[in-house]
């Protein structure tokens, strides 16, 4: 109800799952100053999402890293410079995911593969992160995915690639650790990488 006693029914909803905070402003006179100045801030708004998003990929276009992410996720390690050190199983209720650690000099990648073992719902990732241990600031990576949904029974992988050649491991004291989140919030992977050397 607005304040002339004017009722609006209305419907507000959000993405699945996802944590929102909005406002939401009404104009009964869509002509107005203020409608005018509200819809003129909403787009100026997307342009810089939407800015924003294009230098990301642009980015992500130029980056080695992605590069390496982008061939990991289909399975081509043999044109990397990538050694495989360790495989293993991660527990998550409703989702298998086995974990595969790669490293080169300089750099880490990890590869998820997440099967989905749900009847009824798709498998998402909402957000991936690389972290420190001790303070949580984030550390930069390159993400590819094969698939954005994986169904029921599918298996899909997750490929992250990081430069740790300028991280201060503090001969041992500080570490990074990569979460994953899926569509519910729900960590379903957190995995440390510490310094070590490379196996050949």
């Amino acid at each position: 109800m607005l304040a002339d006693g004017t009722e609006l029914p209305f419907t507000v909803t959000a993405r699945e799952n996802g944590r929102v905070d909005q406002q939401v402003n009404v104009f009964p006179d869509r002509e107005s100053q203020d409608a005018v100045r509200s819809r003129l801030a909403d787009s100026h708004s997307r342009e810089r999402i939407l800015r924003e998003e294009n230098e990301r990929y642009h980015k992500e276009e130029i980056s080695i890293d992605h590069a390496l992410a982008a061939l990991m996720v289909r399975g081509a390690v043999k044109m990397t410079p990538f050694i495989h050190q360790r495989t293993w199983r991660l527990p998550c209720e409703g989702t298998l995911i086995e974990v595969s650690d790669y490293t080169s000099p300089n750099k880490t990648a990890l590869v998820f593969r997440v099967t989905n073992q749900d009847r009824d719902k798709l498998w998402k990732l909402m957000e991936a992160r690389l972290v420190t241990a001790s303070t949580g600031a984030e550390w930069p990576f390159a993400l590819r995915t094969d698939n954005a949904e994986i169904a029921p029974g599918s298996t899909g992988t997750i490929a992250v690639v990081a430069d740790l050649s300028a991280f201060d491991f503090k001969k041992g004291a500080e570490k990074l650790v990569l979460q994953l989140f899926r569509a519910d919030g729900l960590m379903v992977a957190a995995v440390t990488l510490e310094e070590m050397p490379m196996r050949k």
